[in-house]
């Protein structure tokens, strides 16, 4: 009786300690959806999960977990028409010191050639920041990729912004 209430005890007390941080924001020139990626912590800031919400007109459209864990070989963010546009990749990841995340993303859905975009999670004291080119960064923009005649046919980069 001990251990079950030994068990209920541990488990009730990992719920009130976790808590949700949002990392970054996600906005693209096609629509007006905002996305934001978070982390949902231990009570020691570790990630136990990685998910995203998604909001059309600042009313909350989506929510998901996506993934519980990082690995190289990535977990989709997007896929549209059967094709993967978003996969996220964690290179060196940990749930406890983070590591180096890579958005690989689709170019050109005609020739199927892809992009990356690197970012670094790394743990700061008691939270977590995305950084690159060495700064803090809390969004991230979505530009196009069309060709004439065409239309869109991929991601041509991805923008920081402030």
């Amino acid at each position: 009786m001990s251990k079950l209430f030994l068990l209920i005890n541990v488990l009730f007390s990992q719920i009130l300690f976790a808590s949700e941080l949002d990392l970054i924001k996600i906005t693209n020139d096609e629509d007006k959806e905002v996305t934001i990626m978070y982390v949902d912590l231990d009570q020691y800031n570790g990630i136990l999960s990685f998910g995203k919400r998604t909001y059309n007109n600042g009313v909350q459209i989506s929510q998901e977990v996506i993934a519980t864990d990082l690995t190289d070989s990535g977990v989709v963010l997007e896929r549209q028409k059967s094709r993967d546009v978003i996969i996220l990749r964690g290179l060196n990841y940990t749930p406890e010191h983070g590591g180096t995340m890579v958005i690989d993303y689709l170019y050109n859905g005609i020739t199927g050639a892809r992009r990356e975009f690197n970012l670094d999670l790394d743990k700061m004291y008691d939270s977590w920041k995305l950084m690159a080119e060495g700064k803090v960064i809390n969004h991230i923009h979505l530009k196009s990729h069309r060709k004439r005649f065409i239309g869109l046919v991929g991601i041509a980069y991805i923008e920081i912004r402030e």
